[in-house]
């Protein structure tokens, strides 16, 4: 009987491990987008979405977000103030556009620095009605440096034309260590099942 639990027990870890391997959404956490502060044209339901549409001047956006935005006429941007410092969190993201005079640009700040996720140039599917899309699905990975954290679409040129951003499955990635320490255990606990240990 001891023997059957054990060998149960060690093999839902199992199965939950590598489940966590080969699904890291079904492993990670999902965080909501409902408490975010969100600025210009940006909404939110499951997803999260960005549009240079009706957006906000850069100059009242850099004064709401207390960041300097060296370029852009326009833009639209979200804070995360439910996020954990020093835990790294991943999203993915789809870009659609119209704009094909210049760039408009979709940003990451960490909480320490300010990088360029991707342009309108990324953009090469043809949709129709003037609307292009990038061709697949983007994913990104970032580590959080402090609790401002945002995530930005600016119109570089001018306010004509419109790109969006829609943002998706949020969630936060599990440490290694964690992850190791799991598997550990799985090896451990086979190996004492297949010695006949009783635990």
């Amino acid at each position: 009987m001891n023997f059957f639990k054990t060998s149960l027990f060690f093999t839902i870890t199992a199965i939950t491990s590598l489940s966590t391997l080969i699904n890291p959404v079904f492993a990670s956490t999902l965080v909501s987008f409902s408490s975010s502060i969100r600025y210009g044209n940006a909404g939110a339901n499951e997803n999260l979405e960005l549009s240079t549409l009706n957006a906000r001047d850069v100059n009242l956006l850099s004064k709401d977000l207390n960041l300097k935005l060296s370029i852009g006429t326009e833009g639209s941007a979200v804070k995360f103030t439910n996020l954990t410092i020093g835990n790294s969190y991943v999203f993915d993201w789809t870009l659609a556009t119209q704009e094909t005079r210049g760039e408009d640009i979709f940003y990451l700040f960490d909480g320490t620095s300010l990088t360029a996720l991707g342009t309108s140039r990324i953009a090469t599917q043809n949709v129709g009605g003037g609307w292009r899309v990038a061709p697949k699905v983007q994913t990104t990975e970032f580590r959080v440096q402090s609790s401002n954290v945002m995530l930005i679409l600016l119109d570089t040129r001018d306010k004509s034309f419109t790109s969006i951003v829609k943002i998706n499955k949020l969630r936060r990635v599990p440490e290694g260590s964690a992850v190791l320490g799991i598997l550990s255990l799985v090896v451990i606990g086979i190996y004492r099942v297949k010695k006949g240990t009783r635990i």
